[in-house]
Formats: structure tokens, C-alpha cells, sequence
């Protein structure tokens, strides 16, 4: 069946670089073409359920659906408010309205108020399906694909608004034009002979939402006529397809998996002849018993290889629960830079010789240099650039369309900061994209106990969202706090059960293990635990205090370097590092001394974690040991207890809260490189921890002195209860690994935790302060909190009060995260004659003069090692008021940097202009850029204090 001369008259697109346009029917046609290829071959086998389950006749019902909403998606462009836009196309398409009105198709005047048509085609398909039989609720479910195809579902009001307006197209002509496209993609997709049987279902919420989420792809996918012209896609199915894999790449098809050893064996090559941890066998058998899909949690002691567990345990679910890919969310950037090549390196090693799409998603993606890799000729799938194209199959590689914040994700195979995964419980646009890309996944989250109360919130929504869809979850953590374990488990049970709240004999019996450590928990609608038996790997941990005194901290670790001995100093501040760098440098020399904290600019931060990973990093894959120093300390932040895997004999950590203190202890001791310890030095070879900045603790009298900076970043209570439940082992008590990891947490955060008498006031006040703050953090984030999956019948105003993203990833981001990372500038020294250029190097070098800043943007690998040179600055120069003024004097700054704008790479960043000695004075501060210390700050007139 052809379409009449009216319908292919109504305008789709206009390409102002060809100066053609294309008819609304041909693009509806090439979308409706490439939703069926995306069905056929793209989809993971876990998002064709969700849709097709609720469908009478299953799968073949969901092809049709998703064929049909795709054909019809711009519907709403059939309008006198969209046609009329067609005016402001440009002088080359004058004729195009001239063409509709030829064929009886009045056009009204364009109006900024007209209804986008999106909306329009919600409520011009919501009429036509209720003509056909629907009721008002089941048509608002069909159609809301429709309607938020461009990413924000219409509100109810917005519909109703629609109501007798002309610009929906009242006339018979284009209500005649409307209903030949909708009768005719019904016709064209086999949906005419369905919709009798679909009258008498509602679709749920998560149907409509992967709906919404394939639309979409198939929209953008019709649009890129560059790669995809109209011509190959009308060529047919198999030509069309070809172009299509080719490009996007073929989701990732695990086969089933050996047992469970031989599984780790092969996956990881430096588990080859090594002895595989109980923890490991046992998580991978958890995911072959799954009786269906299920959040599996993996908790053990730090070290134990829980992340190839988690790989290994993934690629089983995905197995089995008909999953395309895996998602693996860290707690930083820095986190998931260092898993990057490790889920590289298991991508390579998975059989066959398929090639998977690999994308890294954070903000700072293209600055990582094994990413960077991908996009070059080797191993760059183009289909738009033949001589960028990769011919050989295999491995990981990159695919050009699958680029971008909103695309990336889809990818087989993601890698980036946990916020890519909450972002899915956000209600910013698009929210229905990103969702799709979790559903069809496994999800992986590793280091879940870095999630605080404010991003605790999104995550537990995120998890009810993956239950309901049947996505396989791992989560991964050493030291989760009982409260935060059961409420993540208790929210991806909710999604499974839907609305169903029970309590199954399973449930009960969990409690039988309750107290195992290690142990791997299975949960879907029902849970099972399974206790990890511990195979030679209980060992005692010595707990020591001592003063905060810079004179006793380098006499300590002065003494151990001299021995031979690696240490580690871990504070809970730049300031305070900064500070205990210089006192040990004085003592040590910068060859036995290293600082390493997030106030370096990113290329220094990098180059110094990856010389403390070849100095203290694990051993080589082929089991060569690193070249250890014989006498080094590393002093760092919080970056030394999640960023890097380093292996110390002796540890000094600042008081913090327990069980970020007993991951800080997970770097003593982390390696083995021969038999037992002898590898030593001798005075250490029992790990020995000192905990620093903790007055003498009195269980009679007052409570313990708490250093301001650690209350400042963690809050008083968690710090006075560390301090309590630590004070059995500060006073002469073994500390018992891993025996006693969960018995510390848990006592930790438990309620019932008392109070000595003589704390009792300031501990009360901790706690109220801290329940207060709580509070005040949950209701803030659930100001954009996405609803659960089952609380309204269709998506007609599913994102209303949405955040407000404004085509910013970090806007995103910033909602899912509490508080102010701080605001990130890149560095450049500029001299008194105004040129502009790189900070010195390393060691002392001139760095590389700029073009002129003013008229010209430097040339790409240049802009590339320009924008390496970004940190962010201290919180308290970006919080409120103050963070307004630092920002508006910033922008000065930045005034004469036109030509930069030029620049992907440096488009729209904040400039820090700093001396000729790496000085600025910014908003009342003095700061100072070292290549040793980083950032520093102080008031201005302090300079010298």
C-alpha cells in the first residue's frame, strides 16, 4: 500500500547541508525498518521479555508493538503547530508549505507557544487507539512512547490542553492524513491484526518505559541519514541490518559457562596456577543456582579477588537471564579508571572471537589514555569512515555511534562511576534511555559501601527498578553496614515481588547465616545465604594509638623506613597530608616519600599513582613481583583507600569512621609474594595499624579529641563510635582478620551502641546532629527521586519536577551526589607579558607556550593535555555565596580565552591563571600550585603561616 500525495507532502526533516528534506512518511518508514532490527538482533533477550510478556501472543506481539510506536512516533509532525515550523527551515525549503497547502493541509501561523509534537502524537494516538476499543487508561499506556520519545512524557494537563485546539489539526484534511499514517504503520507492522487482543491489557510501567527507550534509539538511528541513508535502509532487511551491526556492534551472546574454577581460570590468567579463593567458587556458584534473576551480594575481607568474582558471577547470570552486556559502577572516577583495564583485559580473554563495544562513562572519559586507545584506527568500529573501520573481529573496541553521555551506555559493555547507575532512579530526561541500557545488563557494583545517605537513596530506587525488570545485580563490599545491607537487598526484593510484600520461609532462614563472614547472599523474591568457608586466611591485626604530633608521626616513620619497612600514612584531609609531607620529607629526602591526594592536577595525579603501583602494586599477571622499595612512604587521602590497590607493611590512618578504617587496613599486607611473609622486613611482617589524631580514650571520663578536619568531612558521631568500638584493640586486643570485620561494623552503626557515661552529652548531640542531617539528606534527594515501578498506570507525567539537565551530564550527576565536589579549573601559568602556557614539568622544565589564548584554540592532542591539567578546588571556595563570587571572578580571568571556545576539549572550562612561581589570588585566598604538594591554599595575609 502506497501513501497518497498528501501524506507524502507533510514535512519530516530538512538537511540544510544538501539542501534536502525528507517526507514525515519515509522517515516513519526507516524507523519502523530499523525498531525491527533492533528487535530482531539488538535487544538484549531481557528486554524483549519485559515487553513481550504481557502480550498475548508474546514475542511476535512485541515486534510488532515496538515496530509499529516506532512507525508512528512523530505522528504529532502530521499538525497544523508543527507544519507551520517549516516557514524558519530556510529559504531552500520555501516550497514546503506551499506543498502541504497544495493538498488541503493548512498551515498556521508558527507560534513559540505551539505544542511540541511529541505531545501531539500522544494525544492524536490515545484518540484513535480508544476509537478502536481501548479504555482512556490502557490508551495512555500504548501511547506514552509516543509522548516521550523526546525524552519528558507530557503531564496529564498538558493533554488536556490539547483538547479542540487547532493546531492538533482539526480539519478533515489532516485528520484524514493522521489516521492513513496510523492506519497505515498498524498495516505495515501486523499491529492492525493484533490490536483486538491488546484492547483488553494494560501495559505496566516498565514495559512502557524499554517502549520509550527503543523508540528512541530507533528515531536516532533513522535520523543519522549520513551513515544510514534512506536508500540502504529501503533496500532491504539484510543490507539494512549489515550496515546497522556493523556499526553498532552485535550484543555480547555468553555462552554457558564451565564450573566454576575452570571459569575463573580461563577468564583470568594471573588465577591460573594460583589458589582460587573459596569466596570466588562459591560467588559463581550462587549464580548458577539463581533459580531466577537476583541481586547477588559478595561480601569478604579486602583482597580476596572479589572483583573477578563478580566478573565471574556476571557472566553467568548474563548466561542464564538473557543479558547483553555488563555495567560495572564505581565509587570515583579514579576507581573506575583503574577497572577499566581490567574488565579490558576479561573482555579479551571471553571465547569466540566476537568483538563487544566497550565505552567508559564519566566525565573525564577521554582523558584516560587506555580509552583513548580504542578510538584509534585499530580498533574503531566506523561506518561512516571506511579507512577508520576495523575489519578483524574480536576483543574490546569502540564504536562511533555508541558515543556520547546518552548513547554511551548502551554499549555491551560499560565501565564508569557508580552515578551512571543511579542516574536511572533520576528523573531527568532521557531517564527512560539510560534505563534501558541498565535493563538489558548486569549490573556490577563494586565498593557499595562508598554510597552515603544522600546516594543510598537513589540507589535503593535504581535497585527496585532493576528487580521489577529481572536485571541481575552484583554488589561488592567488605564493610557494609548491616542497616544499608538490608535495605538494598529489601528494595531489589521489592521489584521482584512488585506489589507483593511477603515474607517467604526462605526469608526466615536467611537468618540462619545472618552472622557468616565471608558469605554471598542470593536475592530474589525469596534469599538465600551461603556462609564462605575460610581456607588459612585468619591472621591478627595489631591496633595501635597515637598523639596527633607531627614530631612522634615522623619519628614512627622515620624509624620503619630506615628498616626496610613500605608505609602508608592515610589522612582525612589535603590539608592534613600536605602537612605530614613536609614534615617527612624533611626527614626522608623526596626519593622515600611520596604525596598523593585529588588537589594535583589530573596528569600529576595520575603519573603518581601509577609510579605507586609499580612500586607497591600487586604482582604482575604473569606472577612477577614489582621491584618493592626497601624503605617508602606514601601519604594520601582518601584516594589510597579506594583508587589504588597498593600492598604496605605498616599503616598510620587518621580516625575515621570503622568501616572506612578497616578498608584503609585492607592495604596492609594485601599481596602475597612468596611463602608467608618473609618477603618482609622482619619488625613487620604482622600487620600493624596506628590509628593518628586520637586523644587518649577514657570509657570513664570525657570523650576523646576529634581533630576538626575529620569532623568536617565525616560528621562527629561516626568518628566517637569508631573511636568506641576500636578501644578494646587500642588497648592491647588483637584485631582478628577477617573474623571480625562484620562484628566491628555492626557494632558500629548498631542503635543500640551505648554511650559511656562521661560521653554521654557530646555523643547525644553527635547523634542528633547526625540524624538530623540524615533526614534532611534523604529529603533532599528525594526531591528527583524517580517513582517506584509500579505507582501509576503509564508514564503521562512520569518526570514531573524533573531536574533540570540542560544537555549537562555533571547537572546529572550533582543530583545523585550530596554536596560540592568543588569547582574544577584547569591550570596554566601565564607570565607578565600575557602569554599563556602548560605548568612546568615535573622536573622543572619550561612547560609548552599556548597559541594565542585570545584567537586560536591549541590543536587537539594539545587541547587534550591542556585540559589534563584540571583539578578542582578546595569545598570551601565553592560552597553558596562564596562559590558564586569564585566563579564570577574565575570567568574574568577566563575573559581573553575566546579562541579556546573553538576547542571540544576546552570549550566552556574555568581557566586559572597562575604567576610565574604557581601563584593566584582568588576570592581572598592565596593558592599555590607545587608539582610535590599539589594545591594549596591559605587566607591571604597568611601566606607564611
Amino acid at each position: 500500500m502506497g501513501w497518497s500525495e498528501a501524506a507524502r507532502s507533510v514535512w519530516g526533516k530538512t538537511d540544510r547541508d544538501t539542501g534536502s528534506w525528507m517526507p514525515l512518511v519515509q522517515h516513519l518508514e526507516d524507523s519502523a525498518a530499523v525498531a525491527g532490527f533492533l528487535w530482531d538482533e539488538w535487544l538484549a533477550p531481557n528486554v524483549r521479555r519485559v515487553i513481550s510478556e504481557p502480550l498475548p501472543s508474546g514475542d511476535a506481539d512485541g515486534r510488532a508493538l515496538v515496530t509499529f510506536l516506532a512507525g508512528i512516533h512523530d505522528l504529532g509532525k502530521a499538525s497544523p503547530a508543527f507544519a507551520a515550523k517549516a516557514e524558519y527551515a530556510g529559504p531552500e525549503f520555501a516550497g514546503l508549505v506551499t506543498n502541504m497547502e497544495g493538498q488541503g493541509l493548512r498551515v498556521g501561523p508558527a507560534s513559540p507557544q505551539a505544542p511540541p509534537h511529541c505531545r501531539v502524537g500522544q494525544f492524536l494516538l490515545t484518540e484513535w487507539l480508544q476509537q478502536q476499543g481501548f479504555s482512556k487508561g490502557a490508551a495512555d499506556g500504548f501511547a506514552s512512547p509516543v509522548g516521550a520519545h523526546h525524552g519528558v512524557p507530557p503531564t496529564a494537563l498538558e493533554l488536556r490542553a490539547l483538547r479542540g485546539q487547532e493546531s492538533v489539526g482539526a480539519t478533515d484534511a489532516w485528520r484524514a492524513v493522521q489516521s492513513e499514517i496510523v492506519e497505515g504503520m498498524a498495516a505495515r507492522t501486523g499491529a492492525d491484526q493484533r490490536l483486538p487482543d491488546w484492547t483488553r491489557l494494560s501495559l505496566p510501567l516498565t514495559a512502557q518505559v524499554l517502549l520509550t527507550a527503543v523508540v528512541v534509539v530507533a528515531d536516532w538511528l533513522a535520523s543519522d541519514v549520513e551513515r544510514f541513508p534512506h536508500e540502504v535502509l529501503a533496500a532491504g532487511a539484510r543490507l539494512a541490518n549489515a550496515q546497522l551491526a556493523r556499526d553498532l556492534m552485535m550484543p555480547w551472546s555468553p555462552t554457558a559457562a564451565p564450573d566454576a574454577e575452570s571459569l575463573l581460570r580461563e577468564r583470568f590468567p594471573h588465577l591460573a596456577d594460583a589458589q582460587i579463593h573459596p569466596m570466588q567458587i562459591d560467588a559463581v556458584k550462587a549464580a548458577k543456582a539463581a533459580e531466577e534473576p537476583a541481586a547477588l551480594l559478595i561480601e569478604a575481607p579486602m583482597g580476596q579477588g572479589k572483583t573477578e568474582a563478580a566478573l565471574a558471577a556476571a557472566e553467568v547470570l548474563a548466561s542464564r537471564f538473557g543479558q547483553s552486556g555488563v555495567m560495572v559502577g564505581l565509587p570515583t572516577m579514579a576507581t573506575s579508571d583503574a577497572m577499566f583495564g581490567r574488565v579490558r583485559s576479561w573482555i579479551d580473554d571471553l571465547p569466540g572471537d566476537a568483538a563487544n563495544s566497550i565505552f567508559l562513562a564519566h566525565g573525564k572519559a577521554e582523558l584516560n589514555d587506555d580509552y583513548a586507545l580504542l578510538t584509534k584506527d585499530a580498533n574503531y568500529r566506523c561506518v561512516g569512515d571506511p579507512e577508520r573501520d576495523r575489519s578483524d573481529p574480536g576483543g574490546a573496541q569502540a564504536s562511533s555511534w555508541l558515543q556520547g553521555r546518552r548513547k554511551g551506555v548502551l554499549a555491551n559493555m560499560v565501565v564508569g562511576t557508580i552515578d551512571q547507575v543511579l542516574m536511572g532512579a533520576l528523573k531527568v530526561r532521557h531517564t527512560a534511555l539510560r534505563l534501558l541500557a541498565l535493563a538489558g545488563k548486569v549490573v556490577v557494583i563494586d565498593e557499595v559501601h562508598a554510597s552515603d545517605v544522600y546516594m543510598n537513596v537513589y540507589l535503593r530506587g535504581v535497585l527496585e527498578w532493576l528487580g521489577a525488570f529481572g536485571t541481575p545485580v552484583v554488589l561488592v563490599s567488605a564493610t557494609l553496614p548491616p542497616r544499608t545491607r538490608e535495605e538494598l537487598l529489601a528494595a531489589y526484593a521489592a521489584g521482584r515481588r512488585g506489589l507483593v510484600d511477603d515474607l517467604t520461609d526462605q526469608d526466615a532462614q536467611d537468618e540462619e547465616h545472618a552472622g557468616a563472614y565471608p558469605r554471598v547472599t542470593v536475592q530474589g523474591r525469596s534469599r538465600t545465604t551461603v556462609p564462605v568457608e575460610v581456607v588459612g586466611e585468619s591472621r591478627d591485626l595489631a591496633v595501635e594509638r597515637m598523639d596527633d604530633d607531627v614530631t612522634e608521626l615522623v619519628g614512627l616513620v622515620g624509624g620503619a623506613v630506615a628498616d626496610g619497612a613500605c608505609v602508608a600514612v592515610i589522612c582525612n584531609t589535603v590539608t592534613r597530608a600536605q602537612e605530614a609531607y613536609d614534615a617527612l620529607l624533611g626527614r626522608l629526602g623526596p626519593e622515600r616519600v611520596q604525596l598523593v591526594h585529588s588537589r594535583f592536577v589530573a596528569t600529576d595525579r595520575m603519573r603518581r599513582e601509577q609510579h605507586l603501583r609499580d612500586l607497591l602494586g600487586p604482582p604482575r599477571s604473569d606472577g612477577v613481583s614489582v621491584d618493592r622499595p626497601r624503605g617508602f612512604v606514601v601519604v594520601g587521602t582518601q584516594v589510597l583507600e579506594q583508587s589504588l590497590d597498593i600492598d604496605v607493611d605498616l599503616m598510620i590512618t587518621d580516625l575515621a569512621p570503622i568501616d572506612l578504617v578497616l578498608q584503609r587496613s585492607g592495604r596492609l599486607h594485601r599481596h602475597r609474594r612468596g611463602a608467608g611473609e618473609q618477603h618482609r622486613p622482619e619488625a613487620f611482617r604482622t600487620p600493624r595499624l596506628y590509628v593518628r589524631a586520637v586523644g587518649p580514650i577514657d570509657l570513664a571520663g570525657d570523650p576523646p579529641a576529634l581533630d576538626d578536619g575529620g569532623t568536617a568531612v565525616y560528621d562527629g558521631a561516626p568518628l566517637l563510635r569508631s573511636a568506641l568500638v576500636l578501644e578494646p584493640y587500642l588497648a592491647g586486643q588483637p584485631l582478628v582478620l577477617p573474623a571480625d570485620i562484620p562484628v566491628l561494623v555492626s557494632r558500629g552503626y548498631s542503635d543500640d551502641l551505648d554511650a559511656p557515661v562521661g560521653w554521654a552529652t557530646a555523643w547525644m548531640d553527635a547523634e542528633a546532629t547526625a540524624q538530623r542531617e540524615g533526614q534532611v539528606r534523604e529529603r533532599n534527594a528525594r526531591d528527583f527521586l524517580l517513582g517506584n515501578p509500579f505507582y501509576k498506570p503509564s508514564l503521562v507525567g512520569w518526570l514531573q519536577g524533573r531536574t533540570d539537565d540542560r544537555g549537562e551530564e555533571a547537572r546529572g550527576v550533582a543530583k545523585v551526589r550530596d554536596g560540592d565536589e568543588g569547582i574544577e579549573v584547569v591550570l596554566v601559568s601565564r607570565n607578565d607579558l600575557g602569554e599563556v602556557s602548560l605548568l612546568p614539568g615535573a622536573d622543572g622544565e619550561p612547560g609548552r607556550q599556548l597559541p594565542d589564548v585570545s584567537l586560536d584554540a591549541p590543536d587537539p592532542s594539545l587541547a587534550r593535555e591542556v585540559a589534563r591539567h584540571s583539578l578542582r578546588l578546595p569545598a570551601t571556595m565553592s560552597r553558596g555565596r562564596r562559590g558564586d563570587a569564585v566563579i564570577a571572578e574565575l570567568e574574568g580571568l577566563g575573559a581573553g580565552f575566546t579562541g579556546w571556545q573553538q576547542s571540544p576539549w576546552l570549550r566552556g572550562v574555568l581557566v586559572l591563571p597562575l604567576d610565574g612561581e604557581g601563584h593566584a589570588n582568588i576570592s581572598g585566598q592565596f593558592l599555590h600550585y607545587d608539582r610535590d604538594r599539589g594545591l594549596m591554599m591559605t587566607a591571604m595575609g597568611t601566606e607564611g603561616a
